[in-house]
């Protein structure tokens, strides 16, 4: 292994240990931890906090002989990462510090669905946020794209529910726009991201599947406790129904169509539901009780619990979430599939499983899109040196 790679591996090992421990690790903690001598930490530990991504707590004497070791955190006040996701006309970018937490917010609705319309205002959101953002901003952008996206390539391959067919190099566009790299993935992988990592699941769950449900569908897979990066998996196009009607991406009968927000709609006009504009408006009369809402959610239910069926079949998850705008607005719809998940996977597998709806807040999807810098913020800042 080349020594550039192995220096990269052991300045993460310390920063993780730092920024996931339950309590802020001294050096010689740290040490112990990460398998490190002592003088290669406090060397890695002066790195960091030179490149003002680790800062000293103050001692605390806790009763113990000795003097205590000093704590260390990440320094929150410093770096920050921008992210940007798309969703129901509307870009969403927010600014956060190395903690995740928001620091600042903006959005910019669009006027159509076109490519120039959208990816114009992605730029221009971008370029906005890089110049009125402080202190300090990581060279490089996350966005969650709408669409079936390649991230190692940073493309956009497709985005049926846009109806685009052609290959977007959206990296290529941002840094062309902005001088700066970016990490692309899908808005609903991005969301999946967010949800995990703020609520810490891995810790409790080793393989995780989260189903984002909007105007389209995607998911975000953790298996082993670790986030599977290849985001190239079409968990919305499972097909359910060989029959069934034509999806943009050429199959018929593929989960996205029978469960995403025009589905909801259609069912919703064809059982008589008069003013709805949108799945949230049938989640909130399902949630107050209208039979004719949850007849509606009933029918988008059984399709979606064969769709999760397959896919426990298939990964063994141990918790699933059903997040996005529509999955996460109706605990009815949770509650109706995993009732109907019982007929459809072995007794032993319905036990095993958790399931839980997810939180869909207006920046969560971008916010998961900004933990993608940061969680390579020593390689991005030591390759900018």
């Amino acid at each position: 292994m080349a020594v550039e790679g192995l220096d990269s591996i052991n300045f993460n090992h310390v920063l993780n240990s730092i920024e996931f421990s339950l309590e802020p690790p001294s050096r010689a903690e740290i040490a112990k931890q990460v398998g490190l001598s002592r003088t290669a930490v406090s060397y890695i530990v002066q790195k960091l906090i030179a490149m003002e991504l680790v800062m000293e707590q103050e001692k605390e004497n806790d009763g113990k002989p000795g003097r205590p070791g000093t704590p260390l955190v990440l320094n929150p006040n410093v770096w920050h990462s921008i992210g940007a996701s798309f969703y129901s006309c509307e870009w969403c970018f927010v600014s956060v510090n190395l903690l995740g937490a928001i620091q600042s917010t903006y959005c910019l609705q669009v006027k159509d669905n076109s490519q120039q319309e959208i990816l114009g205002a992605l730029l221009e959101g971008l370029k906005y946020m890089k110049a009125n953002s402080q202190p300090k901003l990581l060279p490089a952008f996350g966005v969650g794209a709408p669409g079936l996206v390649d991230a190692r390539k940073g493309t956009i391959e497709r985005a049926d529910d846009l109806g685009w067919n052609n290959t977007i190099l959206l990296s290529d566009l941002i840094r062309k726009s902005t001088g700066l790299d970016s990490f692309i993935l899908n808005r609903y992988c991005a969301n999946g991201i967010e949800e995990i990592e703020k609520k810490q699941y891995t810790k409790r769950f080793e393989n995780i599947v989260y189903l984002g449900m909007g105007t389209a569908m995607a998911g975000t897979v953790f298996l082993g406790g670790k986030f599977v990066e290849n985001t190239k998996y079409r968990l919305g196009h499972i097909v359910i129904d060989p029959n069934g009607e034509r999806c943009h991406c050429g199959q018929e009968g593929c989960l996205q169509t029978m469960v995403c927000e025009q589905a909801w709609i259609r069912k919703a006009e064809a059982l008589g539901l008069q003013g709805i504009r949108s799945g949230q408006d049938i989640s909130q009369l399902a949630e107050n009780g209208n039979e004719l809402a949850r007849r509606c959610i009933q029918e988008i239910a059984k399709p979606l619990s064969m769709g999760l069926a397959i896919i426990v079949n298939v990964l063994n998850p141990d918790l699933i979430i059903l997040g996005g705008p529509l999955g996460s607005s109706s605990q009815y719809l949770l509650d109706t599939v995993r009732e109907l998940m019982k007929s459809r996977i072995l007794d032993y597998q319905y036990e095993h499983i958790t399931m839980v709806k997810g939180d869909a807040g207006k920046y969560s999807s971008a916010v998961g899109a900004a933990l993608l810098p940061l969680k390579q913020k020593y390689e991005l800042l030591n390759k900018a040196q």
